[in-house]
């Protein structure tokens, strides 16, 4: 009977121990880290009524009779599972994806720890804020971040350039000033009859005759013009045709007909239709469309035998006017003499006359016999030519059909443009212009300035820069040398050398098609910084960000490892240290054994409420069930007593 007393007993003090553990899960439900911890039972030495008995050849075998003696704590296990995450968006909130502690110190000893409530003090140290303890390094020294800590300057040393050049040519182009159509040379159509006089034709004998694709104009012969029109003589026939039609000349050659367009070239014709009788037929004169012949004239060629020269010019009195602009838009104008000892009488000879006028521009007769003016510098000019007969000629020229045109705009050198901010020594900002100009073709210098006037660039330019067939980047630097620096003297901080990277293919410089798109894209100067935010990464480097953009790292955080993280001791304060059986630190960082870093987020507790709920029901019905053993072995020894 007294046996049952005290399994009761055991099962009280258990389920003590069992509702002791839930409740501390219970009350450590929200702290940041924790984790949980479960109860295992094991029964306690039982009391062998009788051992057990091996089968023989006429009984089976007996097992042993024992009664227990009651139940014991067999275990008390943490639950080394991970927590819930909890997002706080606080930098110095960190949590460990994996099995590993942070590590802090007291001043005397080593804690770990999974709740990572982190921030600085006073003096800068990363402390555990709950504590006060420090967070230990990799190197196993705190980790400091000096209040008002300033990121000095660096100069601009190298500056990156990418894009493209066009490999279209616009320019350097000058202005080209030409004539809006060639001048021709060339011969009159002529007709000549293949008779010989004298003609035997009538009265009212008639042709028309169609002259330079003019109106036909009939030709009717009257006896009365003819001293015996049955026997006509060439010459008479002659004059009766130039009496009776313009745009042509009738003469007597040989004793034949011939007659003469008074123009030349392909707009010469000749055309003659027999209307009454056969007049054109008696003298021989064909009527077969006869035209002129027409060339290029050359420099030789005579004014007056231009196709556009409509009346000869009288030599030493008719002039032609040349009038126009340079370059620059100042006005000229000047007479030329036709035929005087200075002017002349060619082609040739008037070109000159102009060249002579356009002092800033070359004049000459292209290969097509277009006059040409050619600006002698690139870029935008305003020249002008016209061309027109003095007042008062006996001769004439169709100028209007040589008017001249702009066929070349004029461009400066071809450029790309762009400017970056640069550093001096002492962190102040400067522009700095750069500006990509073609030589020619696949050639181009790039030029340096500063737009602020604050230095002196005593070495501003990197010339030969050349690209191949494909398009990239095939020599930079003078004679193809990598010689791509440019200096600067800054009035404050002295000289100062730059690179300029153009890279190399198509990740540099290149020209390719028409796009201009090359830029400076970066440069490794910066000014002076102060602290602006402390971010941590998941390897654990506690990096202090600047306002300048730039970053300095002050210590990496140490995560500590264990073989048995279930044998480590709690401390309070989520605080664990190591025992015999939690096995020895492995001390590493972020990315190692331990696990990463997330910033911004806190690890929650592990405990599972429900779970708890449940387990504490099942202690409590458990200590009910232990206390009424008790209490039905009291009355049993009540009863005993009474009836002894």
């Amino acid at each position: 009977m007294s046996t049952a007393l005290f399994t009761g007993l055991s099962g009280l003090r258990s389920f003590e121990t069992y509702l002791d553990v839930i409740g501390n899960n219970i009350s450590n439900a929200n702290t940041t880290g924790f984790r949980g911890s479960r109860v295992t039972f094991g029964d306690l030495l039982s009391l062998t009524i009788a051992p057990g008995a091996a089968p023989t050849t006429t009984l089976g075998g007996k097992n042993p009779a024992q009664i227990g003696l009651g139940v014991g704590v067999k275990s008390i296990d943490q639950n080394t599972n991970s927590g819930s995450l909890l997002a706080t968006d606080r930098n110095l909130d960190l949590t460990i994806f994996g099995p590993g502690f942070f590590v802090v110190n007291d001043g005397a000893r080593n804690y770990y720890t999974r709740a990572g409530t982190f921030g600085f003090d006073a003096s800068g140290q990363l402390v555990e804020i709950g504590t006060g303890f420090l967070v230990q390094s990799s190197t196993n020294s705190s980790i400091v971040v000096p209040p008002n800590s300033i990121a000095p300057p660096q100069a601009t040393s190298e500056i990156t350039l990418k894009g493209n050049l066009p490999a279209k040519v616009n320019g350097p182009l000058p202005e080209i000033l030409s004539s809006s159509s060639p001048f021709y040379t060339g011969t009159a159509a002529i007709i000549t009859g293949s008779n010989a006089g004298p003609f035997a034709l009538a009265d009212g004998d008639s042709f028309s005759l169609q002259m330079n694709g003019g109106p036909p104009q009939t030709v009717t012969f009257h006896a009365s013009d003819f001293v015996n029109i049955g026997a006509a003589t060439a010459a008479e026939v002659a004059a009766a045709i130039n009496a009776a039609t313009t745009g042509v000349t009738a003469a007597d050659v040989g004793g034949a007909v011939q007659l003469t367009s008074d123009i030349i070239g392909s707009n010469s014709q000749i055309k003659i239709t027999d209307i009454n009788n056969s007049p054109a037929f008696v003298m021989g004169l064909s009527t077969v469309l006869v035209e002129g012949t027409q060339t290029q004239a050359s420099g030789t060629t005579d004014l007056n035998d231009l196709v556009s020269n409509t009346v000869d010019y009288v030599a030493g009195t008719d002039g032609i006017e040349v009038q126009g602009s340079l370059s620059d838009g100042s006005q000229f104008a000047a007479t030329f003499v036709y035929g005087a000892a200075n002017d002349g009488t060619t082609l040739q000879d008037l070109v000159d006359f102009i060249d002579n006028l356009m002092t800033d521009a070359d004049v000459h007769l292209d290969s097509q016999a277009n006059i040409v003016v050619e600006a002698q510098e690139s870029g935008d000019a305003q020249y002008s030519l016209t061309l027109e007969d003095s007042p008062g000629n006996t001769g004439s020229t169709n100028f209007s059909e040589t008017s001249f045109e702009v066929t070349q705009d004029g461009t400066d050198p071809d450029q790309v443009n762009t400017a970056i901010t640069i550093y001096d020594r002492n962190g102040e900002e400067h522009v700095l212009s750069l500006t990509f100009e073609r030589v020619q073709g696949s050639e181009w210098f790039l030029s340096a300035a500063l737009s602020d006037g604050s230095g002196t660039l005593t070495d501003d330019r990197v010339g030969n820069i050349t690209f191949d067939q494909e398009g990239t980047l095939q020599t930079a630097g003078a004679g193809g040398a990598d010689d791509t620096n440019i200096e600067i003297v800054f009035s404050s901080t002295g000289q100062q050398t730059i690179d300029l990277d153009l890279g190399a293919g198509i990740d540099g410089i290149t020209q390719f098609g028409g796009l201009a798109t090359a830029q400076a894209l970066s440069q490794d100067g910066y000014a002076a910084g102060t602290l602006a935010d402390i971010v941590v990464t998941e390897d654990g480097q506690v990096n202090g960000v600047f306002t300048n953009g730039q970053t300095q790292s002050y210590g990496q955080i140490a995560l500590a490892a264990f073989a048995n993280p279930g044998g480590l001791k709690r401390e309070g304060n989520n605080m664990f240290s190591d025992t015999v059986n939690s096995g020895v630190p492995q001390f590493g960082v972020g990315g190692g054994p331990g696990g990463t870093i997330q910033s911004g987020v806190l690890e929650s507790s592990n405990v599972d409420l429900a779970e708890e709920f449940v387990r504490m029901i099942e202690a409590q019905r458990g200590y009910q069930a232990s206390a009424r053993i008790i209490r039905a072995s009291e009355e049993l020894l009540q009863n005993l007593l009474q009836n002894i």
